[in-house]
């Protein structure tokens, strides 16, 4: 039996952003006013006339139909129009619909336990027995900044079911992770390979976008340029770091040369994906797609580090002792010194792709990609998801 999971153990949205509308009709009518137009003007819409109403008091519905028929047709319009209001007020009440949420295209994702009995009675309906709830947000959802879009878009795809990993068996949650010495040394070693596959396609990527005078041939180049060694955020020297000198002290301490493993099959595996992409395994030739979909890895990759990733780091700290004791912890805390907040930094980067490549089909590439790279980032993280005894 094949079990899911999505490692995402700390929300990518540090914070939230509001756009204020209120001020739109003021500024319209101001425009129209310069343009000599004049206030636009308002149309009160009247109710049925005393007469009418006294007519049709005490009426049958045969009578009031008749009654109607031979009235203005403008108080008839006005009559069916307060009905309907009404009536559509009833609905949104039964419903219990908030009308901002709605207009603002967010979807509610629930599963049912107990649709209790057959009946329409409302009561019925208010009963229902909610076995999960996840909020979510529209697939097209064109409003907020890149990054805030590649949140939202992870967040309906979670809601989905659709970046869960496979596992052979359910794995712990996150509290109760118990990992030893050789299983965080392999996960570092796993890290830094996927890191440094990363910053060695970014590499010649940025070399021939820095050659090249054609803007509109390169701009996908130019986009993935952005996250070369000089945006601060590079991970592969630290991790080198931390890898020698934690493995070390595990051979210290238990009296034996520890070596350093190789990284994992499916690591790899997504390594040689990565710069298939890039267009530096020789296979394929750097394009438009690849950029965009590698544009995707990338944001995932460094968001899962600077989020996860460093509850990761704390979690180590309290599973492994030695951890402590050898200080390998720079691929959490070492940057250079201009990044004081690596989070803001990748923010502000991933909100730059966005003035590169504008064009919503080509926004949408990357996002199509991300639930790809979720699941392999994932799965770089299942190996410390066990519960192992010290």
């Amino acid at each position: 039996m094949s079990h899911t999971t999505t490692f995402l153990l700390s929300s990518p949205l540090p914070y939230r952003t509001a756009t204020c509308l209120s001020s739109l009709p003021t500024f319209r009518a101001s425009l129209e006013r310069k343009k000599g137009f004049g206030p636009p003007q308002t149309h009160k819409e009247k109710g049925p006339s005393k007469q009418l109403q006294e007519s049709l008091q005490g009426a049958s519905a045969e009578g009031k139909k008749a009654i109607l028929l031979h009235n203005d047709s403008r108080e008839l319009q006005s009559v069916v129009k307060s009905v309907e209001q009404d009536m559509s007020k009833k609905r949104t009440r039964q419903l219990n619909i908030d009308r901002e949420v709605a207009a603002k295209g967010k979807v509610d994702f629930v599963k049912v336990e107990s649709w209790g009995s057959e009946g329409k009675d409302q009561r019925d309906v208010d009963n229902l027995k909610v076995k999960s709830f996840s909020p979510s947000f529209s697939s097209r959802d064109t409003t907020g900044s890149f990054y805030e879009r590649l949140v939202h878009r992870i967040q309906l795809l979670e809601s989905k079911g659709e970046i869960s990993v496979v596992h052979a068996k359910t794995l712990p949650p996150f509290q109760d992770w118990n990992f030893g010495e050789e299983r965080y040394l392999q996960y570092l070693v796993d890290q830094l390979a996927v890191f440094d596959a990363l910053r060695t396609s970014i590499a010649p990527i940025s070399e021939q976008e820095s050659k090249s005078t054609l803007f509109n041939e390169d701009k996908f180049a130019a986009a993935v340029k952005i996250f070369d060694e000089s945006l601060g955020l590079e991970r592969s020297e630290a991790l080198q770091d931390d890898i020698k000198t934690f493995s070390k002290a595990m051979g210290a301490v238990h009296k034996k040369i520890f070596e350093v493993p190789k990284p994992t099959t499916q690591t790899t595996a997504y390594v040689k994906y990565l710069r298939q992409l890039a267009g530096v395994s020789g296979s394929t030739k750097p394009g438009k797609e690849g950029y965009l979909q590698l544009l995707s890895h990338i944001f995932v990759v460094y968001v899962t580090h600077l989020t996860t990733g460093i509850r990761i780091g704390a979690k180590a700290l309290d599973c492994v002792s030695l951890l402590k004791h050898s200080k390998a912890v720079r691929f959490y805390r070492f940057y250079p010194q201009n990044i004081r907040d690596p989070l803001k930094v990748l923010i502000q980067a991933i909100n730059r792709v966005a003035y590169l490549i504008p064009a919503d089909e080509d926004q949408e590439m990357v996002m199509e990609e991300l639930p790809k790279a979720i699941q392999k980032t994932s799965l770089l993280l299942a190996i410390l998801a066990v519960r192992e005894k010290q």
